[in-house]
């Protein structure tokens, strides 16, 4: 049904999430993020996932994803009408978006941890990290 897009070494396998009786799920070999109903398996919408390896977030009715060069996606989870899409200046790779208070947390390829305020990304607002927006934090491991 879904074709392989790419060459996918290591981590194969999408992490599906749960809610409003739906389940979505990233598929990294089929380069998709796949909307299904619970009740009978039907998928309800199917959409690019940037070469992601990583689970999406579900919350408010919204999916949030993030592709490997900083691709950052929001979908409304009952339709999969785009509602946002940016781009972070940064890569990411096996780990999604998680929630934390008012915040999306994501892990980068460059060994760095971002706070992305949620309120700006539910908006579609600038996310240039690399002028130091006072909204982003960004906190490093090295």
């Amino acid at each position: 049904m879904l074709p392989k897009t790419r060459p996918t070494e290591g981590h194969t396998s999408g992490t599906p999430t749960v809610s409003e009786g739906l389940g979505v799920v990233l598929l990294p070999i089929a380069d998709r993020v796949l909307a299904f109903r619970l009740q009978d398996g039907r998928i309800l919408w199917l959409r690019p996932a940037f070469a992601s390896r990583g689970p999406v977030l579900v919350d408010s009715g919204r999916v949030y994803a993030i592709g490997r060069r900083g691709e950052l996606r929001v979908w409304a989870l009952a339709s999969g009408d785009s509602l946002c899409a940016n781009t972070i200046a940064r890569h990411f790779d096996r780990a999604g978006p998680i929630l934390a208070g008012s915040s999306l947390i994501v892990g980068t390829l460059e060994g760095t941890v971002l706070a992305v305020p949620r309120a700006v990304v539910d908006r579609c607002g600038k996310l240039d990290l690399d002028s130091k927006l006072p909204e982003v934090a960004a906190v490093s491991s090295k």
